[in-house]
């Protein structure tokens, strides 16, 4: 089958928009990644609502749909883009939005107690488009119309998160953003993103040591997970607030040592899986 399978990093940056003046190349939007499949304009698929997700609406290929989201977890820079995003007070659209249950319940009490006073002047009753909110339940595949699969499993970060796998036509993209993958050696991370045809990896210590209790992965440790899961290619994802374009062009020249399919996506890079 050779269907539509796209791809658009619109924002590859991790912990907070900081702009050093020395990123103009790989921009400096928060976590979020558009995934569109098949010819179904309903297949909108977003992973994470950082500052990235402002430009969805601009983004070349988006048709006006619907979207469906995907929350890894509740950290800010996974989801402060919200409230700045034009979609979600659009009264002509619906947005679908998956996440993980938390000690203040599923996705929609835990996004409604951030998203109002005092942390911000209005919450999810400030939305004019429908939201539909379902508690994401790991191992288990959502299957939405013409074939396609996502998956969630989870991942080891300080209060929790979620990876997703997204199959369609024979092809497939795994999204593991804010991991440890030290926690991660018993193989089960790699059997789920087995054959994936590309890998988004969270590398926010770059060529460095991780520092233990982050949350957070190395290039080392990514590029290792790329080969055991026999993965075609792999995306360095959630750079280091801090980090320069050289810093990042580094980044990615060790990356590819270890594993020639690894690249280092800017924001408003598209892809075709």
């Amino acid at each position: 089958m050779n269907e539509p399978f796209e791809l658009t990093f619109l924002g590859a940056s991790g912990s907070c928009g900081y702009n050093n003046k020395n990123r103009a190349k790989y921009g400096t939007n928060t976590p979020c990644v558009a995934v569109r499949v098949g010819d179904n304009p309903r297949h909108t698929l977003v992973f994470d609502a950082g500052t990235g997700i402002c430009s969805l609406s601009a983004m070349p290929g988006y048709t006006g749909d619907d979207v469906r989201l995907f929350l890894t977890h509740y950290h800010s820079d996974h989801i402060h883009g919200l409230l700045f995003w034009d979609l979600f007070f659009d009264a002509g659209k619906t947005i679908y939005i998956t996440g993980m249950r938390t000690e203040c319940g599923g996705v929609r009490e835990t996004l409604d107690g951030y998203l109002k006073n005092p942390y911000y002047p209005a919450g999810l009753t400030a939305a004019k488009a429908a939201l539909v909110f379902t508690d994401a339940a790991v191992g288990a595949a959502i299957l939405l119309e013409d074939g396609v699969s996502v998956r969630a499993t989870e991942l080891c970060h300080p209060s929790g998160g979620l990876g997703y796998r997204v199959d369609y036509g024979g092809k497939s993209v795994c999204y593991f953003t804010d991991m440890a993958l030290e926690n991660h050696r018993d193989g089960t991370l790699a059997d789920f993103a087995r054959d994936t045809d590309l890998l988004i990896t969270d590398t926010f210590f770059g060529a460095g040591e991780c520092i233990k209790g982050w949350g957070h992965s190395s290039v080392a440790e990514c590029t290792r997970l790329a080969k055991e899961a026999n993965a075609k290619r792999l995306a360095l994802f959630h750079y280091r607030h801090t980090y320069t374009d050289d810093d990042i062009n580094d980044m990615e020249t060790v990356a590819k040592a270890a594993f020639p399919g690894a690249f280092a996506p800017t924001d408003g890079m598209q892809l075709h899986i």
